[in-house]
């Protein structure tokens, strides 16, 4: 009898294991293939301090805010290593709102309605030096999302190395 309560305990026990392995608790896995953060870089005005994303709204330019303002921007991204996708923003699933190179203002990002056309696409390159992330256009793989202090927005530049601080975003969860 002993024997038989033992092995229901371990056969319970295997499948509480595997159920919470299958919703990514236990385990390492694979990363998810979007990410939802606040993304921000370093501001070399501010004395290093992080400034991150802020949607203005459609049509506008993304802005680059310092961590003081509380009504920060979450953003929902490809992962690193995964398929080249949108960067949209959290909460607002079905119309969707999304970063987009708009080539016509001397390439700003502004904030757009998602339609997954390669000006709304990006790739996801995890830069092991820095442990930080570099965001290239799908549009022109030459250029990359990177921080514009003049404007302090998001505009897309030559892609650099891991020596170009302003295109180099880090996930933050809370602000």
């Amino acid at each position: 009898m002993k024997l038989g309560r033992i092995t229901a305990l371990a056969a319970s026990g295997t499948m509480l294991v595997g159920a919470l392995a299958g919703v990514g608790v236990i385990g390492s896995g694979t990363a998810s293939a979007a990410s939802e953060s606040f993304l921000c870089t370093d501001s070399a005005a501010d004395g290093g301090s992080p400034v991150c994303a802020y949607a203005n709204g459609s049509g506008a330019l993304i802005a680059m805010r310092t961590t003081a303002n509380v009504s920060m921007t979450h953003w929902i991204y490809p992962g690193a290593g995964e398929p080249a996708a949108e960067i949209e923003q959290a909460g607002t699933a079905g119309a969707g709102l999304c970063m987009e190179v708009d080539s016509s203002a001397a390439d700003e990002v502004i904030e757009a309605t998602c339609n997954d056309a390669s000006y709304q696409t990006w790739e996801n390159e995890y830069v092991d030096a820095t442990s930080r992330t570099i965001f290239r256009s799908e549009w022109n793989t030459s250029l990359c999302l990177g921080y514009d202090e003049g404007t302090l927005g998001l505009h897309v530049t030559a892609c650099g190395n891991d020596e170009n601080w302003y295109q180099q975003f880090f996930a933050e969860d809370s602000i």
